[in-house]
């Protein structure tokens, strides 16, 4: 990024940031929400980030919603332990899946993501098929040595593997919380990096969920 653009970039990932913020407000009513958009019924689990709610996740369900999918938003507790949050998640999509023997598609921002591909090592995380996610520290990131809470473990490097070969990796250049070289996936997954997008603005940018859509349709 060209330093004379750092502080727009900080004006609009601040923006950005209290419009997530807001959406936080709809948690309680957003797989209601959700439902009532559904144009289909292949389910979709959206997993949030740190430091907000299930409702982060609103804008990209209602397209998610829009194309053909049912997504369910699932919330945990982002001051807890990282491993009980994997649980939740990996419980969800069994819960999700049923008898049916479908796998789950996920789409995940920020720590959602690295929580979602631990659930899948988890009983019933079997159940979790691609994975999505958006400005994920996949690699790693400076904020494991701040005292965040429990979380914090999950956000060391060399936590994870490669991701698997159909795991889809989103990020952005203009990220200013999540370095995108650090949101990356090694082979076989795939990696798009895109450019003018804040950390929270792909929760809100319609080419992230178009690219979304577009890997899980």
């Amino acid at each position: 990024m060209r330093p004379w653009l750092l502080p727009i970039w900080i004006l609009v990932e601040v923006v950005s940031g209290l419009a997530v913020l807001l959406l936080c407000l709809a948690s309680p009513f957003v797989d209601r929400l959700l439902a009532w958009q559904s144009r289909g019924e292949r389910r979709v689990l959206l997993v949030h980030g740190y430091g907000v709610l299930s409702g982060s996740m609103l804008v990209v369900g209602w397209r998610l919603a829009h194309a053909g999918f049912r997504p369910v938003a699932v919330g945990y507790s982002w001051v807890g332990p990282p491993a009980r949050a994997a649980e939740k998640i990996a419980a969800r999509a069994a819960a999700l899946a049923g008898n049916s023997g479908a796998r789950i598609d996920v789409v995940a921002h920020s720590l959602g993501g690295l929580l979602t591909r631990a659930a899948r090592a988890l009983p019933g995380g079997g159940a979790i098929g691609r994975i999505v996610t958006l400005g994920t520290p996949h690699r790693g990131v400076w904020w494991s040595r701040m005292p965040i809470g429990p979380m914090r473990a999950a956000l060391r490097a060399g936590a994870f593997g490669p991701g698997e070969e159909h795991d889809l990796a989103i990020t952005s250049r203009a990220d200013l919380v999540i370095r995108w070289g650090h949101a990356t996936l090694d082979p076989p997954a795939t990696t798009l990096v895109l450019d003018a997008a804040g950390h929270a603005g792909l929760l809100l940018d319609g080419r992230a969920h178009r690219a979304a859509i577009a890997h899980l349709g």
